[in-house]
């Protein structure tokens, strides 16, 4: 990535196909026409995020180039320096390479399209909220830095990635598809964080093990989404009677909340690495 400068638009697709091709030709069964809508999407992320962005390159007259070229963004430089800020202060004790073999974590490109039909009809359970209103006793059974690095990786890696996932399908008005993933994200997220520390509990997603990953966030992380807005998100795939024009705009307002649910933790995350500053 680092190394794009004066790229046109065909040569940088033609590296993301070659990075995904493998994968996607697994999940898609050769279908070419959805592997390259994969990498175009890819390619527009890119772009909208600034992790790369336009440029016309000079002619030896002096003029610019109409052919549009493109170069590294900000938000590369800015998400590579936040990597190694936080890289010093918490050095890792794995590297880099290690991680695909060893992680119990499944990053596979077959995890942007979850089966649906399996579980879109199933109800959600009333989450029970007595003990969210007891004192706040932090948990001292675990290293307070190891809680919130813990965190902060699935956050970036997990939560980010599902919000990338819902993003893919409402750009493709698969509405439903979207509204089943923004029922689980937080879920997801919430339980995957509860087993890291909890290695002998089920990692199943339900709403018995959503329960103790609340309960366990509360008492072990102080964050600027409190216990009680991560339990009322956890409802809004809850529509009711609405209209299909209401039940789409609603489900475009729930990627924009859970969208500013992860600024929110991303952006304190940071400014806790710059001593408070963003």
């Amino acid at each position: 990535m680092d190394k794009v400068g004066n790229l046109y638009k065909a040569k940088i697709k033609e590296q993301l196909l070659k990075l995904i091709y493998t994968k996607a030709q697994e999940k898609f069964q050769n279908d070419t026409l959805m592997i390259k809508e994969v990498r175009d999407r890819l390619f527009d992320m890119l772009l909208k995020y600034n992790y790369i962005i336009e440029d016309h390159p000079r002619r030896a007259s002096g003029s610019q180039s109409i052919r549009t070229s493109y170069s590294v963004g900000p938000q590369y430089q800015e998400s590579l320096d936040d990597y190694y800020r936080a890289k010093d202060s918490t050095p890792l004790k794995v590297s880099v390479e290690t991680i695909d073999k060893e992680s119990d974590l499944n990053y596979e490109l077959e995890a942007l399209f979850p089966s649906y039909d399996e579980t879109k009809n199933e109800d959600i359970v009333a989450i029970n909220s007595d003990w969210e209103n007891s004192d706040k006793v932090f948990d001292s059974k675990f290293d307070k830095k190891e809680l919130e690095e813990t965190f902060r990786n699935l956050l970036m890696k997990e939560f980010f990635f599902d919000l990338t996932r819902i993003n893919f399908h409402l750009k493709k008005e698969n509405y439903e598809e979207a509204l089943f993933l923004e029922r689980e994200i937080l879920r997801s997220f919430l339980v995957k964080f509860y087993c890291e520390f909890h290695k002998n509990e089920s990692c199943k997603i339900s709403d018995t093990q959503t329960q103790k990953a609340l309960e366990f966030l509360d008492q072990s992380l102080d964050l600027p989404v409190s216990t009680k807005e991560f339990m009322d998100h956890l409802d809004l795939s809850k529509l009711g009677a609405l209209d299909q024009k209401q039940r789409i705009e609603r489900i475009i307002y729930n990627f924009d909340t859970l969208l500013q649910v992860f600024h929110t933790l991303h952006d304190y995350f940071i400014a806790k690495d710059n001593g408070g500053k963003l």
